[in-house]
């Protein structure tokens, strides 16, 4: 098997989804198909959302399949704002049947030629003048042929399906790769931040002694300088959030391989790196260390962008 890991396929159809692939939420994919007579058309458009959510737009002559056309879709998806547009390009004449009501049509030439008596008009009635009232016909569906219907629509469905979930795949896959790419640069990120906490602590020691050479001119009680000490000993201290920060990364990297919607839990731990980095910085003494967190939280901004996007 290649690099890419394929979809696998079985007579041209989408039969199941491999192991550690990352989907994007958008995508697009048309399907047709016709078969006795019959012609059905249908485009799928995916975005990104919190949860699956299915629009239909189908004519009145599919609605009745809509559940199983819904089947189908939450069988290759799960995650998405999805719209399915159908058309019945072609249908067989047998199909329809065109009715006259005969009683309107008297109803409405009687009209018309008291109007032309009203205002003297010597125009003779014509066929083009009844022809313009739409509702003397009436259209009866025969649906003898349900199941070829659904055959020929099942068919187009699974065509677009497998058309989407491709190009979902593909994007899914560039993401992967840009969202592995950052984890490097956090990881190089969260390194130097551990180096330059070194200072910070020395930076705290010093405001540390000269605190307690003011207490203790002050002649506060020992109670109250042990306190402070404690105080500014928490807020010198950084080395639980980065360690915490390499251990989500971990866990981001561990879940980009697993195998199922990943998009909310990647944006989970997202969310727990982005407080780690804050309360960092809210320690942060020297320069140094403040830069790194800038850059972190923005590298983490731009990877929760992308996040945004994952099933």
């Amino acid at each position: 098997m290649d690099g890419k890991r394929r979809i696998m396929k079985k007579n041209g159809c989408i039969v199941g989804r491999e192991s550690l692939l990352v989907y994007s939420m958008t995508g697009y994919g048309r399907g047709s198909s016709t078969e006795h007579g019959i012609g059905i058309s249908v485009e799928i458009k995916t975005v990104n959302h919190r949860y699956m959510d299915v629009f239909f737009r189908l004519p009145r002559e599919l609605q009745q399949w809509e559940d199983a056309v819904r089947k189908k879709v939450t069988e290759k998806l799960r995650r998405g704002r999805i719209e399915i547009n159908a058309a019945l390009d072609e249908v067989p004449e047998e199909m329809y049947q065109l009715n006259v009501n005969e009683n309107m049509v008297r109803a409405y030439a009687r009209s018309l030629e008291r109007v032309r008596d009203i205002v003297d008009i010597k125009d003779d009635l014509s066929l083009e003048h009844l022809l313009r009232f739409s509702e003397i016909f009436s259209v009866k569906s025969d649906y003898a042929g349900k199941k070829e219907i659904w055959e020929v629509l099942r068919k187009a469905l699974e065509e677009a399906l497998d058309n989407l979930v491709e190009q979902r795949q593909s994007e899914g896959m560039n993401l992967k790769e840009d969202l592995k790419e950052r984890c490097g640069r956090m990881e190089s990120l969260v390194s130097s931040m551990k180096d330059a906490s070194g200072p910070v602590v020395e930076h705290y020691r010093e405001k540390l002694q000269q605190r307690l050479s003011e207490l203790v001119d002050a002649g506060w009680d020992e109670n109250r300088i042990l306190t402070e000490c404690a105080l500014i000993a928490e807020r010198s201290n950084v080395e639980e959030e980065i360690t915490r920060l390499e251990s989500h990364l971990q866990s981001f990297k561990e879940t980009l391989e697993m195998d199922e919607a990943v998009g909310r839990k990647l944006d989970f731990i997202l969310q727990e790196m982005l407080r780690e980095v804050n309360t960092t910085g809210s320690k942060a003494g020297n320069y140094d260390l403040s830069s790194l967190v800038v850059e972190a939280k923005a590298e983490l901004e731009k990877m929760r962008e992308q996040v945004q996007n994952i099933e």
